[in-house]
């Protein structure tokens, strides 16, 4: 059995906008093929391409704009129908379809859908189904996330638990769209081990990234995308290379190593009445404790970093501070606010960057409509604005490099431009402090390097920053605080460097 995908000058449009132009590409048998590009490339678009997920342009005649041609077992077709049986499919896209549409089930009946190709089984479920789900999430190594609903998961469990969807048919090809988005360092290492031993097995790699540094050693041989066409082809460590954003001149965007030594630099003690403090909290999700006898107090002026790995409950943790979750016991209190809170009265000093609301977000908003929604605090965007609210979500949307992006709807951007414009929409009624799951997820290094600067720039005009990561070595220079959470409990609190350099240690 063999299966190679050929593409060669293909073009794609939407809403008229040229999103692949002229682009060619090869996947042989058993291949392994990297897509590197940034924020809007294409990386994405050409994966469903060469899957069969979405067609070429239509000529005036009625023909395809460019050649698309499977070769399946030696014979030739332009039908993507069979190859597609044979090429499983993970990342983002399909980790946010699954949130979008409320799919709440068990894990292994996640699983058990990529069977069909389905979001959900199709069909009977019987007792070979379930055992073959369950063999393949043993086989990854996270059998624990069989019974789990799939909308208690954070993100990397989830992109885990995709992986094994797209497994369970042992398919001649992996597809990955940015698979290790959300991934703490463990996870990756297994994703790695995992990549290896299918290439061993002769299945075929096709991966869509911005961080090719993540990439394991394999012998990639990578296609570099920019505004939609092909501008690199050639090994991983020169299309990387090439990839790889210019220093940029003094005055520009500061190292990693210049965040650190910044951060060494003293910030004043903090003063006054906490701001948030919570006290012996517990936390419930379908029964199972999420947060357990959780301690802790924002003042003014720290800035907090959320670490701990996949499941640890830093996700929960902000969606607690945020009045979407409530205790189970134990007291939480905000801004001297009577309990219980309004969210309004939240809204107005809290806003919230998670990844479940850019997945939920109403597909046809466009991206000025995102940013303008923040005045209101609503899923899209119900009341008038005004020429006030207009020009502030302007403004934003030019400091976050979106201005060319506004009027198009945010289900045609990719992940890291969809996340900078939810950031948009949380700064846009200017809050005291700023909840942050994942802000770097999705961007590209340039994106990742603006938004480090940005953060640090809001952070010295006075907001404070709550903000979760598992990029240890991507933090902003104004953070002076640390909480690691692991399996629901704080393990670690206190001063940046120190808590962090245990919680390495560990």
């Amino acid at each position: 059995m063999s299966l190679e995908i050929i593409l060669n000058t293909v073009r794609v449009s939407r809403g008229g906008v040229p999103i692949l132009d002229g682009v060619s590409w090869r996947l042989a048998p058993g291949g392994r093929a990297a897509l590197i590009g940034g924020n809007g490339a294409g990386k994405s678009t050409l994966l469903s391409l060469a899957r069969g997920d979405i067609w070429p342009d239509q000529r005036s005649d009625g023909s395809d704009d460019g050649e698309r041609l499977y070769v399946v077992d030696g014979k030739p077709t332009p039908s993507p129908i069979e190859a597609r049986t044979r090429i499983g499919l993970t990342g983002s896209d399909l980790r946010d379809l699954y949130r979008r549409r409320e799919i709440d089930v068990a894990g292994w009946l996640v699983v058990v859908s990529g069977l069909t190709d389905s979001p959900l089984p199709a069909g009977f479920v019987g007792e070979a189904e379930r055992k073959l789900a369950f063999k393949t999430l043993k086989e990854l190594g996270i059998s624990e996330l069989a019974d789990r609903p799939y909308l208690e998961l954070s993100q990397g469990q989830a992109q885990a638990l995709l992986l094994a969807r797209a497994m369970i048919r042992r398919p001649e090809w992996l597809f990955l769209d940015e698979a290790a988005d959300g991934l703490d360092s463990h996870a990756r290492r297994l994703l790695h081990k995992i990549l290896i031993r299918l290439t061993d097995q002769g299945v075929g790699l096709a991966v869509a990234t911005h961080q090719p540094h993540l990439l394991p050693d394999l012998g990639f041989e990578a296609l570099v995308l920019g505004g939609g066409k092909a501008v690199f082809a050639g090994p991983l460590p020169e299309a990387a290379a090439h990839f790889a954003p210019k220093r940029k001149a003094a005055g520009g965007v500061r190292s990693s190593t210049a965040r650190a030594a910044a951060r060494r630099t003293p910030h004043a003690a903090p003063s006054g009445e906490p701001l948030v403090t919570v006290q012996g909290v517990q936390v419930l999700l379908c029964e199972r404790e999420a947060l357990s006898r959780i301690d802790w107090t924002l003042l003014p002026g720290e800035n907090w970093v959320i670490a701990g790995k996949n499941g640890a409950g830093k996700s929960t943790f902000l969606k607690l501070l945020a009045g979407d979750l409530y205790p189970s016991s134990g007291t939480i209190s905000r801004f001297g606010l009577t309990e219980p809170v309004s969210l309004w009265d939240l809204r107005e000093r809290m806003g919230l960057v998670s990844w479940e609301w850019q997945a939920q977000y109403p597909a046809d908003s466009t991206v000025r409509g995102v940013v303008v929604s923040g005045f209101f605090g609503s899923f899209g965007l119900y009341d008038t604005p005004g020429k006030k609210e207009l020009a502030l979500a302007d403004d934003w949307l030019g400091r976050l490099g979106l201005s060319h992006l506004a009027d198009r709807p945010i289900a045609t951007l990719s992940q890291g431009q969809a996340r900078r414009a939810m950031i948009g929409r949380a700064l846009a009624f200017d809050p005291a402090v700023l909840l942050l799951d994942e802000p770097l997820g999705g961007l590209d290094p340039a994106a990742r390097a603006g938004m480090l600067e940005l953060l640090d720039d809001l952070a010295a005009q006075g907001r404070q920053l709550v903000m979760v990561t598992h990029g240890l070595d991507e933090i902003p220079s104004r953070m002076t605080h640390a909480l690691v959470l692991d399996q629901g409990r704080i393990v670690a609190q206190g001063p940046l460097e120190k808590t962090l350099n245990a919680y390495d240690a560990g």
